[in-house]
């Protein structure tokens, strides 16, 4: 006659949510984090493969949905700079829709989105130093191993080509490939920390680097 309940020590519904996008025509995906303590907590991944609407839309919905009962109803926002772009005969950009749903449900939305990115070495070198763990500003990447299964896949999947470092996304080609394991995820996983860390990083890399799966 015992009780159990369950509950998530992952995340803290008393915070803002920190999001990142990636849009595709077939394939939108968000990943969700938390700065808590001395972590940055990637606690779950959202993605939509097809819609009645449209994609931006539907990931929208899924997220507001699953997460209405959150407290602290405050997003800051980053990803795929390519959503600010508007498509022909669309009124709003992919950003703008998004923005629009979640502030429609009562979330607060701060833009976080960088205009442009660096080159692959460049955001090569960033990521790697973060994830050494080396640097006492930098708050340590936890992955969360049950809900976020399929970016710990996508990073596994992050392979690159070339002296550039540039990153191998045939995986987004290959039709046999599911597209939640795809790079897809990986390139926000790069977007977030990029943008929120790269200031840190002065000078060099360790080539030796961790991602740790909870």
């Amino acid at each position: 006659k015992r009780i159990y309940t369950s509950q998530r020590n992952d995340y803290d519904p008393t915070k803002p949510i920190e999001l990142g996008h990636d849009f595709n025509a077939d394939f939108t995906s968000m990943l969700l984090c938390q700065e808590i303590r001395d972590e940055l907590r990637f606690f779950d991944v959202l993605w939509v493969k097809e819609s009645t609407t449209t994609l931006a839309d539907s990931i929208a919905e899924t997220f507001t949905t699953k997460y209405k009962d959150h407290k602290r109803k405050v997003i800051y926002m980053y990803g795929d700079h390519s959503g600010r772009k508007r498509d022909p005969g669309r009124r709003k950009t992919l950003f703008q829709t998004i923005i629009d749903k979640l502030k429609e449900s009562g979330w607060q939305v701060i833009d976080c989105i960088q205009q442009s990115y660096p080159p692959y070495l460049t955001r090569y070198q960033v990521i790697n130093a973060v994830l050494q763990e080396g640097n006492a500003r930098i708050p340590k990447v936890r992955i969360a191993e049950t809900e976020c299964k399929a970016l710990h896949i996508s990073l596994q999947n992050a392979g690159v080509i070339g002296n550039d470092f540039e990153k191998d996304k045939r995986s987004e080609q290959n039709k046999a490939t599911p597209q939640e394991y795809a790079t897809h995820l990986s390139d926000i996983f790069d977007y977030v920390i990029f943008k929120k860390y790269s200031k840190h990083i002065k000078n060099g890399f360790e080539r030796k680097s961790k991602i740790v799966i909870r």
